[in-house]
């Protein structure tokens, strides 16, 4: 779907680590399938192109997981699977629970804040509601062990945004 490749590329102009995306048409025993989304997979090559390592964890963020004591177990590891060591998950929650004067301060040391912000004005620019920000679905974070810090990448921007109608009938 060309929204999705759009926003990717939004996301990739902006600086910010996202998928490589294009179509194709696709045919099976000489019958004509039609035109589908090619969206490169989220997985250590795609990290070793755009960090310094691609040997950090990276968690897939899916409903319910959460930067709260609770939730983070719910964040699904996809590197580093055997290890399964997500102590690198806590000083983040720790942040988080730091109070409103030493929260940006805290949070900056564990997360890319500026590349954050980015990242959360573009999931909203492009409509991206069953996102990390909009619905704390759909999307990975990593862990760059080259600055110790958290990055997310978008995720699942085929959705296309949904409009509540403001009208009403009487």
């Amino acid at each position: 779907n060309a929204n999705q490749c759009l926003s990717y590329k939004l996301f990739r102009d902006a600086g910010l680590p996202a998928q490589r995306c294009n179509f194709a048409r696709v045919s099976m025993n000489g019958q004509d399938l039609g035109i589908y989304t090619n969206v490169e997979s989220v997985r250590k090559r795609f990290l070793r192109r755009h960090f310094v390592t691609g040997e950090g964890n990276l968690y897939e963020i899916q409903a319910g997981s959460d930067f709260i004591p609770d939730n983070v177990d719910l964040f699904q590891v996809k590197t580093n699977e055997a290890a399964n060591d997500r102590s690198d998950l806590v000083p983040v929650v720790t942040a988080l629970q730091a109070s409103d004067e030493n929260l940006p301060g805290m949070l900056e040391q564990v997360v890319d804040l500026d590349a954050f912000l980015d990242f959360w004005a573009l999931e909203t620019i492009t409509g991206h509601w069953d996102s990390i920000t909009g619905n704390a679905n759909n999307g990975f974070v990593y862990s760059d062990p080259a600055d110790g810090r958290f990055h997310f990448i978008p995720w699942g921007t085929d959705r296309k945004s949904t409009r509540l109608n403001s009208s009403h009938s009487s």
